[in-house]
């Protein structure tokens, strides 16, 4: 992980200036930053921070650099901007200094300080401004990145597992093994919050039930057999010897996570579940446009839509909603229903829909109540089966005839439907054909076999 992280969510003054800003208020904190400063992004036409007549948390509005960022809530993107975006030409008193690449922005009052362009100690000498520690924006900023390797991730599994085995019995054998099973995991990385990294546990990509059995069986007709016994000549030599064998693998689905949500705090970004939200529970149906995909909760159950906050004019100032893309996940709801509200967007067709909040994003700072892995698609199914038949055509020649089958009842495995909300419809399945990784193709195969041994 990343030691020269963001302060931002531990630097309570920094954490309410961009509260302010975000919801479109001047905090003196950014007219002392940016004193005598017109940043990166911002129009020329706009004068330079004096904090009377142009103010800091107005420029971050204003700058194409910060705008975006700010409008969905992402401090830890705002503050590392701020660490390595640059000034414009035309800022005043900063003639002849030479700041580095890193933190320019931030030593612009040490500077002005430094260079008898303002005296604290004497009011009127100059553009109000304040020396701020160097590592006010960054934990570690003499450095770019500070890469600390660590064996961080660990994870637990638990299971029941069986197992049975049948040896040669009257031309029958089977060996069949189940397991039902959880396992837990800490990532390695891309934590919430590196400080607290606990709050990252989750499951890990597991399957609850998974049982595996192959088996071969000669079918007992021939010679000393239940059926035809007796039988001899070219007939016994018809009959005899035939068997099949089988191959059967079940599981259970694995989890996945439903993405989407706007990064709130430092990684992981997850939703916060309204009082609405209740855990999905879906079936494949290939029912897109022209048989093309298919959906794991139909075409009328969950629709994305503009995150709630992108609205709140107590959250997100007027001039940078626009900005706001962040998105939330909307369930259709009947009408008059408590809390619901009409949606008309290309989600659902630009037709008018009743629907509810279910996922929303947390404000900055928070962390979103949802968790990760907490939605199971379908499982897995094969059967794959062979038959084959020897003949004897004399003491030291044989011919064997052998047809195998893999998926032979052409059981369909769809592609994990999309659980990421915006863009794609929200548990779409793109696809049901190619080949999963490390398994038989998924659709039904035949192949024929000749082999003459002598």
């Amino acid at each position: 992980m990343d030691l020269n992280s963001s302060t931002v969510m531990y630097n309570p003054e920094l954490f309410k200036a961009l509260e302010v800003t975000r919801a479109g208020g001047n905090d003196p904190l950014f007219d002392q930053m940016f004193a005598g400063l017109r940043l990166a992004g911002v129009p020329t036409t706009v004068p330079v921070v004096n904090g009377t007549t142009s103010f800091g948390s107005e420029q971050l509005r204003q700058s194409t650099t910060f705008q975006g960022n700010l409008a969905n809530g992402n401090f830890v993107a705002v503050a590392n901007s701020l660490i390595t975006s640059t000034i414009q030409a035309g800022s005043q008193g900063i003639t002849g200094l030479t700041p580095g690449p890193q933190q320019t922005i931030l030593r612009n009052g040490c500077n002005r300080i430094a260079n008898g362009l303002y005296n604290p100690n004497l009011p009127g000498s100059g553009l109000t401004t304040r020396c701020f520690a160097e590592d006010y924006l960054a934990a570690n900023p003499q450095v770019s990145t500070a890469t600390y390797n660590g064996n961080l991730g660990r994870s637990n599994y638990h299971a029941l597992q069986v197992g049975f085995t049948l040896r040669p019995t009257q031309g029958f054998s089977i060996q069949s093994t189940y397991s039902w099973a959880k396992a837990m995991q800490l990532p390695g990385s891309g934590y919430t919050d590196p400080l607290m990294r606990e709050i990252d546990r989750i499951r890990s990509v597991d399957q609850l039930h998974n049982l595996r059995t192959n088996g071969t069986v000669e079918l007992p007709i021939g010679p000393n057999k239940l059926f035809f016994g007796n039988s001899s000549g070219w007939v016994a030599r018809l009959i005899e010897r035939w068997q099949t064998s089988f191959i059967l693998n079940m599981s259970t689905g694995q989890p996945s996570s439903i993405t989407g949500a706007g990064t709130m705090r430092y990684g992981n970004a997850r939703y916060a579940t309204t009082v609405d939200w209740k855990e999905p529970r879906g079936h494949a149906e290939w029912n897109g446009p022209n048989g093309n995909t298919g959906t794991y909760f139909g075409t009328d159950t969950f629709y994305t839509a503009r995150d709630p906050q992108c609205a709140d004019t107590t959250l997100v100032a007027a001039s940078i909603q626009t900005f706001c893309t962040i998105n939330a996940l909307a369930i259709k709801a009947e009408a008059g229903a408590p809390r619901s509200f009409t949606l008309n967007s290309a989600a659902t067709g630009n037709t008018p829909v009743n629907v509810v909040y279910g996922l929303v994003n947390p404000r900055p700072g928070e962390i979103g109540t949802l968790g990760n892995r907490n939605v199971i698609s379908w499982g897995q199914f094969f059967l794959d089966a062979n038959i084959q038949k020897s003949f004897q055509l004399s003491e030291s020649k044989s011919l064997s005839l052998r047809v195998d089958a893999t998926n032979i009842l052409n059981h369909p495995q769809l592609a994990t439907p999309n659980f990421a909300v915006g863009g794609t419809a929200f548990g779409q399945i793109a696809s049901k054909g190619g080949a999963i990784a490390g398994g038989p193709p998924v659709q039904r195969n035949f192949q024929g076999q000749v082999r003459l041994t002598f």
